[in-house]
């Protein structure tokens, strides 16, 4: 690092620290003595000899609260977090990251999209790259998988009539191109609580084992509206 680089990367340690020490709603940051943490850990970052190596440290200091949304994400992996709100329509398949591949996991009669195709680029964007960036940022979370998530199911959503350029991975190995169509979501917009106006539909099978009885499944998804979509699935 530069000297300058340096005293960015150093910069930003103060800066977490200060605004935790003046923002948190507790007087001791989860039960620390936080004068004690910078104490231990600002010479750490003041040997580190890489960006990374200063992160690192900084990510040491937020992982002592032992508390969900404190979280360092480096600058040059916001690109592939930070997806625009583009609309709450809905492609006619669903797909879920699996082993850091994103596949279809369901389509609707006459998609021409198949069961298990993996998703190679929406939009010329190439998201494999998305993926890696996600998982760099929140290796160490625990909200790794809902991020994933959402990164999904922002970038495949957009306005009602119209389409995303796809590149899928078949059964073959090789690239199916699509121009794949929007929707409007299905279900009802309906209200819970002080959360944001949400689609919401719920479906229902009932599968026989072997002649007798049977398994009910009720599988209910939410969309927020007017927010980047996420989905939430239950069984």
């Amino acid at each position: 690092m530069s000297p300058e680089e340096r005293k960015l990367h150093l910069d930003s340690f103060d800066h977490v620290w200060q605004t935790i020490h003046d923002k948190h709603w507790e007087t001791k940051p989860g039960g620390l003595d936080w004068d004690a943490v910078r104490a231990e850990l600002r010479p750490k970052a003041e040997q580190a000899a890489t960006p990374d190596e200063i992160r690192d440290v900084i990510r040491e200091m937020l992982r002592r609260l032992k508390q969900s949304h404190f979280h360092l994400i480096a600058v040059e992996v916001m690109g592939a977090l930070s997806v625009p709100y583009a609309g709450d329509g809905e492609p006619p398949f669903e797909a879920q990251i699996i082993n850091s591949e994103a596949l279809v996991t369901r389509v609707e009669p006459g998609t021409p999209v198949k069961l298990g195709w993996k998703i190679a680029s929406i939009n010329g964007v190439d998201f494999a790259q998305r993926i890696q960036a996600v998982d760099a940022a929140y290796a160490h979370s625990t909200e790794r998988g809902l991020r994933l998530h959402q990164m999904l199911r922002a970038r495949l959503s957009g306005q009602p009539g119209a389409t995303l350029a796809i590149d899928f991975i078949n059964e073959l190995n090789r690239k199916v191109a699509l121009k794949v169509p929007i929707a409007a979501p299905k279900g009802k917009l309906a209200s819970f609580g002080n959360l944001p106006p949400t689609v919401v539909r719920i479906e229902s099978s009932r599968i026989e084992v072997n002649g007798v009885g049977g398994i009910y499944t009720m599988v209910p998804y939410c969309i927020y509206a007017g927010h980047s979509p996420s989905l939430f699935e239950s069984r």
